[in-house]
Protein backbone atom coordinates (compact mmCIF):
# COMPACT_ATOMS: atom_id res chain seq x y z
CA UNK A 1 0.00 0.00 0.00
CA UNK A 2 2.80 2.42 0.94
CA UNK A 3 4.64 1.63 -2.33
CA UNK A 4 1.49 2.41 -4.35
CA UNK A 5 0.98 5.68 -2.49
CA UNK A 6 4.62 6.61 -3.07
CA UNK A 7 4.35 5.89 -6.81
CA UNK A 8 1.15 7.94 -7.08
CA UNK A 9 2.83 10.88 -5.29
CA UNK A 10 5.79 10.65 -7.67
CA UNK A 11 3.48 10.71 -10.71
CA UNK A 12 1.61 13.73 -9.35
CA UNK A 13 4.89 15.50 -8.56
CA UNK A 14 6.24 14.84 -12.06
CA UNK A 15 3.01 16.08 -13.65
CA UNK A 16 3.15 19.30 -11.64
CA UNK A 17 6.80 19.90 -12.61
CA UNK A 18 6.01 19.17 -16.27
CA UNK A 19 3.02 21.55 -16.27
CA UNK A 20 5.07 24.30 -14.59
CA UNK A 21 7.97 23.99 -17.06
CA UNK A 22 5.65 23.95 -20.07
CA UNK A 23 3.94 27.09 -18.74
CA UNK A 24 7.29 28.85 -18.28
CA UNK A 25 8.48 27.85 -21.78
CA UNK A 26 5.19 29.04 -23.29
CA UNK A 27 5.36 32.38 -21.45
CA UNK A 28 8.99 32.99 -22.46
CA UNK A 29 8.26 32.12 -26.10
CA UNK A 30 5.28 34.49 -26.29
CA UNK A 31 7.34 37.30 -24.77
CA UNK A 32 10.31 36.70 -27.10
CA UNK A 33 8.05 36.70 -30.17
CA UNK A 34 7.02 40.26 -29.37
CA UNK A 35 10.70 41.22 -29.73
CA UNK A 36 11.50 38.80 -32.56
CA UNK A 37 13.80 39.71 -35.43
CA UNK A 38 12.18 40.79 -38.69
CA UNK A 39 14.76 39.27 -41.02
CA UNK A 40 17.78 37.00 -40.87
CA UNK A 41 19.07 33.50 -41.49
CA UNK A 42 17.69 29.99 -41.23
CA UNK A 43 19.63 28.18 -38.49
CA UNK A 44 19.44 24.39 -38.35
CA UNK A 45 20.35 22.97 -34.93
CA UNK A 46 22.12 19.64 -35.59
CA UNK A 47 24.02 18.51 -32.49
CA UNK A 48 24.68 14.83 -33.18
CA UNK A 49 27.10 11.93 -32.96
CA UNK A 50 29.01 11.05 -36.13
CA UNK A 51 26.60 8.38 -37.43
CA UNK A 52 23.53 10.53 -36.79
CA UNK A 53 25.28 13.45 -38.49
CA UNK A 54 25.14 11.50 -41.75
CA UNK A 55 21.47 10.65 -41.21
CA UNK A 56 20.54 14.34 -40.92
CA UNK A 57 21.88 15.26 -44.38
CA UNK A 58 18.69 14.50 -46.42
CA UNK A 59 16.62 16.59 -43.98
CA UNK A 60 19.07 19.51 -44.18
CA UNK A 61 19.02 19.33 -48.00
CA UNK A 62 15.22 19.51 -47.96
CA UNK A 63 15.23 22.48 -45.60
CA UNK A 64 17.92 24.20 -47.67
CA UNK A 65 15.86 23.81 -50.86
CA UNK A 66 12.82 25.36 -49.22
CA UNK A 67 14.30 28.74 -48.27
CA UNK A 68 15.87 31.56 -50.25
CA UNK A 69 17.88 32.68 -47.22
CA UNK A 70 21.30 32.09 -45.74
CA UNK A 71 21.35 28.58 -44.26
CA UNK A 72 23.50 28.06 -41.18
CA UNK A 73 24.10 24.60 -39.66
CA UNK A 74 24.82 24.81 -35.93
CA UNK A 75 26.77 21.64 -35.11
CA UNK A 76 29.58 20.06 -33.10
CA UNK A 77 33.09 20.72 -34.42
CA UNK A 78 33.63 16.97 -34.98
CA UNK A 79 30.67 16.89 -37.41
CA UNK A 80 31.99 19.71 -39.59
CA UNK A 81 34.14 17.57 -42.00
CA UNK A 82 31.14 15.32 -42.70
CA UNK A 83 28.80 18.21 -43.41
CA UNK A 84 31.37 19.93 -45.61
CA UNK A 85 31.71 16.69 -47.56
CA UNK A 86 27.99 16.52 -48.34
CA UNK A 87 26.50 20.01 -48.12
CA UNK A 88 27.08 22.92 -50.49
CA UNK A 89 26.10 26.59 -50.16
CA UNK A 90 25.61 26.53 -46.40
CA UNK A 91 27.46 28.19 -43.54
CA UNK A 92 28.45 26.59 -40.25
CA UNK A 93 28.68 27.55 -36.60
CA UNK A 94 30.48 25.01 -34.47
CA UNK A 95 30.51 24.34 -30.76
CA UNK A 96 32.40 21.87 -28.58
CA UNK A 97 30.78 19.37 -26.27
CA UNK A 98 32.39 21.32 -23.43
CA UNK A 99 30.04 24.20 -24.35
CA UNK A 100 27.31 22.18 -22.62
CA UNK A 101 27.20 21.17 -18.96
CA UNK A 102 25.08 18.94 -16.71
CA UNK A 103 25.98 15.83 -18.70
CA UNK A 104 25.99 17.64 -22.09
CA UNK A 105 22.38 18.72 -21.54
CA UNK A 106 22.43 22.49 -20.96
CA UNK A 107 24.03 25.10 -23.22
CA UNK A 108 26.45 27.54 -21.60
CA UNK A 109 26.64 31.28 -22.28
CA UNK A 110 29.20 30.89 -25.11
CA UNK A 111 27.01 28.48 -27.07
CA UNK A 112 23.90 30.63 -26.62
CA UNK A 113 25.87 33.73 -27.60
CA UNK A 114 26.97 32.07 -30.86
CA UNK A 115 23.35 31.31 -31.72
CA UNK A 116 22.26 34.87 -30.89
CA UNK A 117 24.99 36.40 -33.10
CA UNK A 118 23.89 34.26 -36.06
CA UNK A 119 20.72 36.41 -36.19
CA UNK A 120 18.25 33.55 -36.72
CA UNK A 121 14.95 34.50 -38.32
CA UNK A 122 13.93 30.84 -38.41
CA UNK A 123 15.34 28.09 -36.19
CA UNK A 124 14.82 24.45 -37.18
CA UNK A 125 15.79 21.95 -34.49
CA UNK A 126 16.59 18.46 -35.82
CA UNK A 127 18.38 17.42 -32.61
CA UNK A 128 15.37 16.94 -30.37
CA UNK A 129 16.86 16.62 -26.89
CA UNK A 130 17.33 18.84 -23.83
CA UNK A 131 20.67 20.00 -25.28
CA UNK A 132 19.00 21.78 -28.20
CA UNK A 133 16.01 22.91 -26.12
CA UNK A 134 18.32 24.66 -23.66
CA UNK A 135 20.08 26.39 -26.57
CA UNK A 136 16.97 27.81 -28.25
CA UNK A 137 14.30 28.15 -25.55
CA UNK A 138 14.47 31.98 -25.29
CA UNK A 139 15.63 32.78 -28.81
CA UNK A 140 14.07 35.78 -30.51
CA UNK A 141 13.72 34.00 -33.83
CA UNK A 142 10.42 34.79 -35.54
CA UNK A 143 9.72 31.08 -35.99
CA UNK A 144 11.03 27.98 -34.20
CA UNK A 145 10.35 24.60 -35.78
CA UNK A 146 11.48 21.22 -34.49
CA UNK A 147 11.09 17.96 -32.69
CA UNK A 148 11.65 17.19 -29.03
CA UNK A 149 10.19 15.58 -25.94
CA UNK A 150 6.69 16.77 -25.04
CA UNK A 151 7.92 18.74 -22.03
CA UNK A 152 9.70 21.13 -24.42
CA UNK A 153 6.78 21.43 -26.85
CA UNK A 154 5.96 25.02 -25.85
CA UNK A 155 9.36 26.23 -27.08
CA UNK A 156 8.35 25.52 -30.68
CA UNK A 157 5.89 27.34 -32.92
CA UNK A 158 5.66 24.21 -35.10
CA UNK A 159 6.36 20.97 -33.27
CA UNK A 160 6.59 17.26 -33.96
CA UNK A 161 7.32 14.58 -31.35
CA UNK A 162 10.46 12.48 -31.54
CA UNK A 163 9.48 9.15 -33.14
CA UNK A 164 11.94 6.28 -32.73
CA UNK A 165 10.02 3.56 -34.57
CA UNK A 166 11.74 3.76 -37.97
CA UNK A 167 15.13 4.48 -39.50
CA UNK A 168 16.80 7.44 -37.78
CA UNK A 169 17.04 9.34 -41.07
CA UNK A 170 13.24 9.28 -41.30
CA UNK A 171 13.00 10.91 -37.87
CA UNK A 172 14.91 13.98 -39.10
CA UNK A 173 12.88 14.10 -42.31
CA UNK A 174 9.76 14.42 -40.14
CA UNK A 175 10.98 17.90 -39.22
CA UNK A 176 11.72 18.75 -42.86
CA UNK A 177 8.15 17.78 -43.73
CA UNK A 178 6.86 20.59 -41.52
CA UNK A 179 8.53 23.24 -43.68
CA UNK A 180 8.68 21.45 -47.04
CA UNK A 181 5.66 22.70 -48.98
CA UNK A 182 6.56 20.82 -52.14
CA UNK A 183 6.55 17.48 -50.32
CA UNK A 184 9.38 16.28 -52.55
CA UNK A 185 12.40 14.64 -50.99
CA UNK A 186 15.99 14.14 -52.05
CA UNK A 187 17.33 10.79 -53.15
CA UNK A 188 18.98 8.54 -50.59
CA UNK A 189 22.40 9.78 -49.47
CA UNK A 190 23.57 6.20 -49.94
CA UNK A 191 22.52 5.84 -53.57
CA UNK A 192 25.87 6.65 -55.21
CA UNK A 193 28.23 3.67 -55.42
CA UNK A 194 31.81 4.67 -56.21
CA UNK A 195 33.35 1.21 -56.69
CA UNK A 196 33.45 -1.26 -59.60
CA UNK A 197 34.26 -4.29 -57.46
CA UNK A 198 35.70 -5.10 -54.06
CA UNK A 199 39.45 -4.73 -54.51
CA UNK A 200 40.64 -3.73 -51.06
CA UNK A 201 39.16 -3.79 -47.56
CA UNK A 202 39.60 -1.72 -44.44
CA UNK A 203 38.41 -2.92 -41.03
CA UNK A 204 37.34 -0.61 -38.19
CA UNK A 205 37.01 -2.74 -35.02
CA UNK A 206 35.64 -0.08 -32.65
CA UNK A 207 32.30 1.60 -31.89
CA UNK A 208 30.74 4.37 -29.82
CA UNK A 209 30.78 2.12 -26.76
CA UNK A 210 32.25 -1.28 -25.87
CA UNK A 211 29.02 -3.30 -25.87
CA UNK A 212 28.63 -2.71 -29.64
CA UNK A 213 32.12 -4.03 -30.42
CA UNK A 214 32.87 -7.50 -31.72
CA UNK A 215 36.12 -8.99 -30.38
CA UNK A 216 39.26 -7.18 -31.57
CA UNK A 217 40.99 -10.57 -31.80
CA UNK A 218 38.28 -11.80 -34.17
CA UNK A 219 38.66 -8.72 -36.34
CA UNK A 220 42.41 -9.30 -36.55
CA UNK A 221 41.83 -12.94 -37.50
CA UNK A 222 39.30 -11.75 -40.09
CA UNK A 223 41.92 -9.40 -41.56
CA UNK A 224 44.53 -12.16 -41.75
CA UNK A 225 42.17 -14.50 -43.65
CA UNK A 226 40.80 -11.85 -46.03
CA UNK A 227 44.39 -10.85 -46.76
CA UNK A 228 44.80 -14.00 -48.82
CA UNK A 229 42.57 -12.50 -51.53
CA UNK A 230 42.51 -8.75 -50.91
CA UNK A 231 44.62 -5.85 -49.76
CA UNK A 232 43.47 -5.47 -46.16
CA UNK A 233 44.16 -2.81 -43.52
CA UNK A 234 42.95 -2.06 -40.01
CA UNK A 235 41.78 1.43 -39.11
CA UNK A 236 42.54 2.58 -35.56
CA UNK A 237 41.73 5.95 -33.95
CA UNK A 238 44.72 7.50 -32.22
CA UNK A 239 45.35 6.24 -28.64
CA UNK A 240 42.87 3.34 -28.95
CA UNK A 241 45.56 0.62 -28.86
CA UNK A 242 48.86 0.38 -27.03
CA UNK A 243 52.17 0.04 -28.89
CA UNK A 244 52.43 -3.67 -28.08
CA UNK A 245 49.10 -4.46 -29.76
CA UNK A 246 49.99 -2.32 -32.77
CA UNK A 247 53.32 -4.10 -33.21
CA UNK A 248 51.57 -7.48 -32.95
CA UNK A 249 49.28 -6.53 -35.84
CA UNK A 250 52.19 -5.21 -37.91
CA UNK A 251 54.09 -8.47 -37.35
CA UNK A 252 51.18 -10.24 -39.08
CA UNK A 253 51.90 -8.08 -42.16
CA UNK A 254 48.57 -6.29 -41.79
CA UNK A 255 48.66 -2.61 -42.68
CA UNK A 256 47.48 -0.17 -40.00
CA UNK A 257 46.05 3.32 -40.45
CA UNK A 258 46.05 5.43 -37.29
CA UNK A 259 43.72 8.44 -37.54
CA UNK A 260 43.67 11.49 -35.30
CA UNK A 261 40.71 13.37 -36.84
CA UNK A 262 37.57 12.93 -38.94
CA UNK A 263 39.47 14.39 -41.89
CA UNK A 264 42.05 11.59 -41.48
CA UNK A 265 39.26 9.03 -41.36
CA UNK A 266 37.66 10.36 -44.55
CA UNK A 267 41.04 10.40 -46.29
CA UNK A 268 41.65 6.72 -45.48
CA UNK A 269 38.13 5.56 -46.40
CA UNK A 270 38.41 7.16 -49.86
CA UNK A 271 41.12 4.63 -50.74
CA UNK A 272 39.15 1.44 -50.00
CA UNK A 273 36.27 -0.42 -51.63
CA UNK A 274 34.74 -1.97 -48.54
CA UNK A 275 34.61 -1.09 -44.84
CA UNK A 276 33.89 -3.84 -42.32
CA UNK A 277 33.05 -2.82 -38.77
CA UNK A 278 30.57 -2.60 -35.96
CA UNK A 279 27.46 -0.41 -35.93
CA UNK A 280 29.35 2.89 -35.74
CA UNK A 281 29.92 6.31 -37.29
CA UNK A 282 32.65 5.26 -39.78
CA UNK A 283 30.19 2.88 -41.48
CA UNK A 284 27.94 5.82 -42.32
CA UNK A 285 30.81 8.05 -43.40
CA UNK A 286 31.98 5.28 -45.76
CA UNK A 287 28.47 4.98 -47.18
CA UNK A 288 28.40 8.73 -47.75
CA UNK A 289 31.59 8.33 -49.79
CA UNK A 290 29.90 5.69 -51.96
CA UNK A 291 31.80 2.75 -50.46
CA UNK A 292 30.39 -0.68 -49.69
CA UNK A 293 30.01 -1.59 -46.01
CA UNK A 294 29.41 -4.65 -43.87
CA UNK A 295 28.23 -4.03 -40.29
CA UNK A 296 28.18 -6.39 -37.31
CA UNK A 297 25.22 -5.73 -35.01
CA UNK A 298 24.62 -6.86 -31.44
CA UNK A 299 22.65 -4.76 -28.93
CA UNK A 300 21.38 -2.34 -31.62
CA UNK A 301 18.77 -2.84 -34.32
CA UNK A 302 19.85 -2.68 -38.00
CA UNK A 303 16.36 -1.46 -38.96
CA UNK A 304 17.20 1.92 -37.43
CA UNK A 305 20.75 2.56 -38.64
CA UNK A 306 21.71 0.32 -41.57
CA UNK A 307 22.64 2.36 -44.67
CA UNK A 308 20.26 1.92 -47.59
CA UNK A 309 21.29 0.01 -50.72
CA UNK A 310 22.36 -3.44 -51.94
CA UNK A 311 26.02 -2.56 -51.25
CA UNK A 312 25.46 -2.40 -47.48
CA UNK A 313 25.37 -5.76 -45.74
CA UNK A 314 25.15 -6.81 -42.11
CA UNK A 315 24.99 -9.73 -39.73
CA UNK A 316 22.84 -9.70 -36.60
CA UNK A 317 22.43 -12.76 -34.43
CA UNK A 318 19.14 -12.42 -32.58
CA UNK A 319 18.93 -13.70 -29.02
CA UNK A 320 16.23 -13.48 -26.36
CA UNK A 321 17.25 -9.98 -25.25
CA UNK A 322 17.89 -8.50 -28.71
CA UNK A 323 16.14 -5.17 -29.45
CA UNK A 324 12.42 -5.43 -30.10
CA UNK A 325 11.34 -4.68 -33.71
CA UNK A 326 10.15 -1.21 -32.63
CA UNK A 327 13.27 -0.38 -30.59
CA UNK A 328 16.71 0.86 -31.65
CA UNK A 329 18.53 -0.62 -28.62
CA UNK A 330 18.08 -3.59 -26.31
CA UNK A 331 16.50 -3.20 -22.87
CA UNK A 332 19.93 -2.40 -21.35
CA UNK A 333 20.20 0.72 -23.54
CA UNK A 334 22.42 -1.16 -25.96
CA UNK A 335 24.69 -2.28 -23.12
CA UNK A 336 25.91 1.29 -22.77
CA UNK A 337 25.65 1.16 -18.99
CA UNK A 338 26.39 -2.50 -18.45
CA UNK A 339 24.97 -5.92 -19.32
CA UNK A 340 24.87 -9.26 -17.45
CA UNK A 341 26.64 -11.18 -20.26
CA UNK A 342 27.25 -9.19 -23.48
CA UNK A 343 26.21 -12.45 -25.12
CA UNK A 344 24.99 -10.88 -28.37
CA UNK A 345 28.53 -9.88 -29.38
CA UNK A 346 30.78 -12.22 -27.42
CA UNK A 347 28.75 -15.24 -28.55
CA UNK A 348 28.97 -14.24 -32.20
CA UNK A 349 30.75 -17.08 -34.00
CA UNK A 350 33.76 -16.03 -36.05
CA UNK A 351 33.12 -18.78 -38.61
CA UNK A 352 29.52 -17.64 -39.20
CA UNK A 353 30.48 -13.98 -39.59
CA UNK A 354 33.39 -14.83 -41.89
CA UNK A 355 31.12 -16.89 -44.16
CA UNK A 356 28.52 -14.10 -44.24
CA UNK A 357 31.17 -11.58 -45.26
CA UNK A 358 32.50 -13.82 -48.05
CA UNK A 359 28.98 -14.38 -49.31
CA UNK A 360 28.25 -10.64 -49.19
CA UNK A 361 31.40 -9.76 -51.18
CA UNK A 362 30.65 -12.40 -53.81
CA UNK A 363 27.03 -11.26 -54.22
CA UNK A 364 28.08 -7.61 -54.25
CA UNK A 365 30.57 -8.12 -57.07
CA UNK A 366 27.92 -10.00 -59.06
CA UNK A 367 25.34 -7.23 -58.57
CA UNK A 368 27.80 -4.49 -59.52
CA UNK A 369 28.75 -6.39 -62.69
CA UNK A 370 25.07 -6.96 -63.48
CA UNK A 371 24.27 -3.24 -63.13
CA UNK A 372 27.33 -2.33 -65.20
CA UNK A 373 26.22 -4.66 -68.04
CA UNK A 374 22.69 -3.23 -67.93
CA UNK A 375 24.09 0.28 -68.40
CA UNK A 376 26.26 -0.87 -71.32
CA UNK A 377 23.32 -2.61 -72.99
CA UNK A 378 21.12 0.42 -72.46
CA UNK A 379 23.66 2.66 -74.19
CA UNK A 380 23.97 0.23 -77.10
CA UNK A 381 20.22 0.22 -77.74
CA UNK A 382 19.54 3.90 -77.15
Amino acid sequence: MKITESLNKTKISNSVIKFFLMFIFSFVRKFDKILSVTDGSVVIIALHRLGDTVFTIPAIEEIKNEYNREIIVFCYLESLPIYKLALKNVSFITVERTDFFFGNRIANFQARSKLYKSNPYIIIDITGVMTSASLIFNSRAATIVGMNREIFKSIYDYYTPVIYESHLGEMYLNVARIVNKKNKYVDSIYSNLSINKVENIVIHPFAGWKAKEWSLRKFILLASLLKKNYDVAILIPNNYLNEESIEEIKNMNIEIHITSSIDDLISVLRNYSLLIGNDSGPIHIASLLGKATFSIYGPSNPKFTLPDGFHHGFYHKKIKCSPLPSKNLCFKDGGRFGCPSFECMEGLSFEVVFEEIKKFISNLDDKILEKKNLKINHRNYS
